[in-house]
């Protein structure tokens, strides 16, 4: 695997966000790939990857801005759907979330430039299901919260840098 970052936080790769509390934006690529990833830096100095088109506001002050199409396109699962019945006539299928081998190989690489990787439920659920959650230790899904309920639009969310869900 080889994988290059941009770490100057004085480079081209940087943007600032408020004069008083600077937030570095870097973007790393995947030289195997050539695909870009957006990697934010929390206040703590854990660097994440967001794997959601949406920005979201973190319980440290900063944001993060939305992931780049892409990259986000590039999980979408493939999904299976297995007849179990019917209620009342109507149809009752299991779903089952898969992700392919280049998928899997994605996450790896994404896990090595990044402290946190924030992954959608069903990228998570389909982890699970094909076994491979735990070799995938940092890659996670924020927990609901009053601040992150369905309800409140992406950039109204606050995401508690303590509280992630595995």
């Amino acid at each position: 695997m080889t994988l290059t970052e941009h770490s100057n936080m004085f480079g081209p790769n940087t943007r600032y966000k408020g004069a008083a509390s600077p937030e570095i934006l870097e973007i790393g690529r995947n030289t195997e790939t050539g695909m870009d990833v957006k990697i934010h830096t929390l206040s703590n100095g854990a660097r994440v990857i967001s794997l959601s088109a949406h920005p979201f506001k973190f319980s440290d002050g900063s944001e993060c801005e939305g992931q780049l199409k892409n990259l986000v396109d590039s999980l979408t699962l493939r999904r299976e759907f297995i007849a179990r019945g019917a209620i009342s006539g109507m149809k009752v299928n299991e779903v089952k979330m898969i992700l392919d081998q280049t998928q899997l190989d994605l996450l790896v690489q994404l896990s090595s430039m990044a402290e946190i990787v924030i992954l959608p439920f069903p990228v998570l659920t389909a982890l699970r299901e094909q076994g491979m959650r735990d070799k995938f230790p940092n890659c996670v899904a924020f927990n609901a919260t009053r601040e992150t309920v369905r309800a409140a639009s992406p950039s109204e969310k606050i995401v508690d840098i303590d509280n992630w869900s595995y």
